[in-house]
């Protein structure tokens, strides 16, 4: 099963990506378990205070994902700067 945990905020000024990037490096190495295959750092088009990042899974799953260890930190860290929004979404579906 392949999944995606998008963790989206909106800074409260313009955001430092490098300083963005290093905290992502930080939660990266604290991380236990589970490693994700892909994180990807994104930011907006248009609203420059608008940061998403990625963390892609794809690993045998029984029931339903949830949210990683990583994923709650950075969610955590980041909300300290503004508003969140960390949600989880899965690749397609099977056919039936």
């Amino acid at each position: 099963m392949r999944w995606i945990e998008v963790i989206s905020v909106r800074l409260a000024g313009e955001p430092d990506m490098p300083a963005i990037r290093g905290m992502l490096k930080d939660c990266g190495a604290l991380s236990g378990g589970m490693t994700p295959t892909g994180l990807n750092l994104y930011s907006h088009a248009t609203v420059e205070s608008d940061v998403s990042i990625h963390i892609h899974w794809d690993r045998e799953h029984p029931g339903i994902p949830r949210k990683s260890p990583q994923g709650l930190r950075i969610a955590d860290t980041l909300g300290e700067f503004g508003m969140v929004n960390h949600a989880l979404w899965i690749e397609g579906t099977e056919e039936k």
